[in-house]
């Protein structure tokens, strides 16, 4: 298992250019690692399956506008705010897609809920001049979810963030953390009090579909593991990458109920800008698309993402989560 995951390093060095393997290797220790981790999955999923209670599901969506967009054209060119407590000279517009959706499992004859919720916004209030090793804003918003909603259980998921920031971002102290964390939790409390079934003709219809899409050819292709599930009017919809809100914005358009996004699911594959966005540059377009070779004045090898990668993906996203009926 560990030769895996070295063997999936090097590969991603291969791709993106970067040095991620730090010699010496610790095999021992990153063995370690793997069986504690196996363990505490394990653990977990037994818990899980002791704890199973009939149950109903709701759901509800609305805008919430704790994040920016990072990407700000100037006259130079596309720059990145990475903090507007930072960078006041680069005013930041608000986050493509706001979208806050909540999935809420309540118990039929008890008090156990299950509070699931996907945001466009990246987590990093704090930033590299903190040294604290730490969940977030998520993490400090699930526990005050956990708070406001009585016997509860809070987990959050990334949605279309690939340049959405919170509007307090990168910074040292965790008390920067507070601000965003509370209104996230506040809001979804909030949504807790209004929730909707996603079936209202008893339990719910679980549909899923799932398929793999590949991508580039040769050493640069790329198989992506996407899937749709349904559950009554609700649609979750997973992706293996760093998708723009934009992206996002579109598969909500296209369907028709509630949209919960997940993406770095089954995988990363890394950013995958928009067209326009690789006209525009920037951070995530040279990320994914590489940097020239500015001793020499060419290109580096081809790279695996092309131009309309992720309009592509979208599409095959949309037909996927329409394929349920």
């Amino acid at each position: 298992m560990v030769d895996d995951y070295i063997e999936m390093a090097k590969k991603i060095e291969e791709e993106t250019g970067k040095k991620i393997i730090k010699e010496p290797l610790d095999k021992e220790k990153i063995t370690r690692f793997h069986k504690d981790f196996m363990k505490a999955t394990r653990s977990a999923a037994f818990k899980a399956e002791a704890q199973k209670y009939p149950m109903h599901l709701f759901t509800q969506e609305a805008p919430l506008g704790i994040a920016y967009s990072r990407r700000v054209m100037t006259d130079k060119g596309m720059r990145m705010n990475w903090s507007p407590q930072v960078f006041p000279h680069r005013p930041a517009g608000p986050a493509a897609d706001p979208t806050c959706t909540m999935l809420l499992f309540r118990q039929d004859a008890g008090p156990r809920q299950t509070v699931l919720w996907s945001l466009g916004a990246h987590p990093v209030v704090l930033g590299r001049a903190s040294n604290v090793a730490s969940s977030d804003f998520p993490g400090l918003a699930n526990e005050l979810i956990e708070e406001y909603i009585p016997e509860s259980d809070a987990m959050f998921f990334m949605a279309g963030a690939a340049h959405a920031q919170p509007w307090i971002a990168t910074q040292e102290k965790t008390e920067a953390l507070l601000p965003v964390a509370r209104t996230a939790a506040s809001f979804i409390a909030l949504l807790s009090q209004a929730p909707e079934k996603v079936s209202t003709n008893g339990r719910p219809k679980i549909q899923v579909a799932n398929k793999i899409v590949s991508f580039g050819e040769g050493k640069r292709e790329r198989k992506l593991d996407l899937t749709a599930i349904k559950l009554g009017k609700a649609y979750i919809i997973t992706a293996p990458m760093e998708m723009f809100g934009e992206e996002a914005l579109k598969i909500r358009e296209a369907l028709d109920g509630p949209v919960f996004m997940m993406t770095m699911t089954n995988g990363w594959f890394g950013y995958w800008p928009t067209e326009k966005a690789i006209k525009e540059g920037g951070y995530e377009t040279q990320a994914a698309m590489g940097k020239k070779d500015d001793k020499k004045g060419k290109e580096k090898e081809k790279p695996a993402y092309q131009p309309g990668d992720a309009e592509k993906l979208t599409q095959h996203l949309i037909e996927l989560a329409q394929s349920l009926k």
